[in-house]
């Protein structure tokens, strides 16, 4: 019977390509972390509501943000408040389920916020939701 011998510097594990993936997956989720802070705008300041509560699920989520100047805005996108019918539409026919969540400024007039609500509903979104800060009870 013949004998293999196996030269030991073929078994050796190279860790180059596993420190290249672990930075690799590092890069991955820090890039996935900071993508739900892209759709919240720093200039709203949102009220503060004694029965607010954090959404548990915010999947399929859209973002509207309006500023106290009455400025509205899809996500980052700045728009009129006709376009958010024709946005949210957009985004209901892949995802019917959508979520709309308004953050409105704390001192915005109250009809900037009522039109956003009828543009919606316009789309057919059935699931509004409105930004808080929670307070401590």
């Amino acid at each position: 019977m013949k004998h293999i011998s196996i030269n030991e510097e073929e078994c050796a594990f190279e860790m180059a390509p596993m420190i290249d993936m672990v930075f690799l997956l590092l890069i991955f989720f820090m890039c996935a972390s900071t993508l739900p802070n892209l759709t919240k705008d720093k200039a709203v300041e949102l009220p503060v509501a004694s029965d607010s509560v954090i959404p548990k699920n915010k999947k399929q989520e859209a973002v509207i943000n309006i500023r106290k100047e009455g400025e509205v805005f899809w996500g980052q996108e700045l728009c009129e408040m006709a376009d958010i019918t024709e946005y949210a539409a957009q985004r209901m026919e892949n995802a019917p389920e959508l979520k709309i969540y308004i953050r409105a400024d704390k001192d915005v007039p109250h009809r900037f916020v009522r039109r956003a609500v009828e543009a919606c509903a316009k789309a057919g979104a059935m699931d509004i939701q409105f930004a808080a800060y929670q307070t401590e009870n």
